[in-house]
């Protein structure tokens, strides 16, 4: 039988949460950089305006080593702030302007054109990514490649050569990559629809990358959740901890209790959920797109919270 169960502001989380059979998940890695942290980082900037708070976004693009402009992401870039120049700028090359591309080119950016209209600027950039850390990866392990990643990148066809290169990687032979997607949600509604879509493709497709999507316009993040047993390790903090963290405070949906927004989306197809840490945990609770869904929810525990869940679904959880 399915149950709800409203819990206090704060509770703590039991310990089946920490067992190796579950899969941890811990939102932090993704800002931070340093000793602990994953080094093989990117951040991809997309077509969509650039809203997040500055002292944010140098944290994040700090601590990233690969910065990617998805085309039109090169113009909301330089919109935003034209201290920050990336590494590249990917794709068919039809939004970024004339004027945006030579500015960047000046800063030593380079342009990689794939004309190919099989595949988005996101794919493009994500392909890109792949191919940066894993060609890395060969240099510190085998002999010394003939070509820098530049000279080999050139060598590509400007039709689909990234792409195609792409599916030659092996997730088991691979770097493990963190990959920050930022404005990949928002504006139109069919890319942000891609945008999840290629969330779950990379998330259960490729075992050595893990993405996150930043919402450009509301600070939270979107993760892909496997079936099975999923923590959050997302350590409710204070906000002189907050502060000290990102450099700034982010407005929480219930602002007085400082509570973080949850929601469980199961797109991909009907699932029964079963929940620790939330204002409303389920058990036994059947939800899908077009039926129940726990939306609105909150985040009380105090160190995360678990969801168990029989299929693959996408949460959303405010900063």
């Amino acid at each position: 039988m399915a149950q709800v169960v409203e819990n206090p502001d704060n509770i703590q989380i039991a310990s089946e949460w920490s067992q190796p059979d579950v899969n941890i998940i811990k939102p932090f890695d993704f800002f931070e950089s340093g000793d602990g942290y994953a080094n093989a980082k990117a951040l991809i900037i997309l077509n969509q305006n650039i809203t997040v708070c500055p002292v944010f976004f140098r944290k994040i693009w700090d601590s990233c080593e690969l910065h990617i402009c998805a085309d039109g992401g090169s113009n909301k870039l330089l919109d935003f702030d034209s201290g920050f120049t990336p590494e590249y700028i990917v794709g068919d090359l039809d939004s970024a302007t004339a004027e945006t591309l030579q500015f960047y080119k000046n800063r030593g950016t380079s342009v990689i054109a794939q004309r190919s209209q099989y595949a988005t600027d996101l794919d493009k950039a994500v392909a890109l990514t792949n191919l940066y850390f894993n060609y890395k990866l060969k240099n510190e392990t085998k002999q010394k490649q003939s070509l820098t990643f530049n000279d080999y990148l050139y060598s590509l066809n400007t039709n689909d050569g990234l792409c195609s290169e792409n599916l030659n990687i092996a997730s088991d032979n691979s770097e493990n990559i963190k990959l920050v997607l930022l404005g990949a949600i928002g504006g139109r509604f069919d890319q942000t629809l891609n945008a999840l879509s290629k969330l779950y493709q990379l998330n259960s497709t490729y075992s050595h990358i893990d993405s996150i999507l930043l919402n450009p316009e509301h600070t939270e993040f979107i993760l892909y959740l496997p079936k099975g047993k999923n923590f959050i390790k997302f350590p409710k903090i204070k906000e002189s901890e907050e502060i000290e963290k990102f450099g700034t405070t982010f407005k929480k949906s219930k602002s007085r209790q400082r509570l973080r927004n949850v929601g469980i989306l199961p797109m991909l197809a009907p699932t029964i959920l079963r929940t620790s840490g939330l204002k409303w945990d389920v058990n036994n609770w059947e939800s899908q797109f077009g039926m129940a869904m726990s939306t609105c929810n909150l985040q009380v525990g105090e160190t995360g919270f678990g969801i168990e869940t029989t299929s693959e679904c996408f949460v959303n959880v405010e900063l």
